[in-house]
């Protein structure tokens, strides 16, 4: 079974807002890796940095 470090998705979620330069991807890309993270969010009950 898979766990996904709270502090990790913290960290992911700050480089899709471009934090430590933010990412390269397309931006098809970039929609999904967000609604991935949205997901984790949202299973704490927190709302994703974007959505704020």
């Amino acid at each position: 079974m898979a766990v996904a470090m709270p502090r990790g998705v913290m960290a992911a979620a700050a480089v899709m807002q471009g934090s430590r330069g933010g990412v390269d991807l397309p931006q098809r890309d970039i929609t999904r890796v967000k609604n991935h993270l949205a997901k984790y969010y949202r299973k704490r009950e927190e709302t994703p940095p974007w959505e704020r």
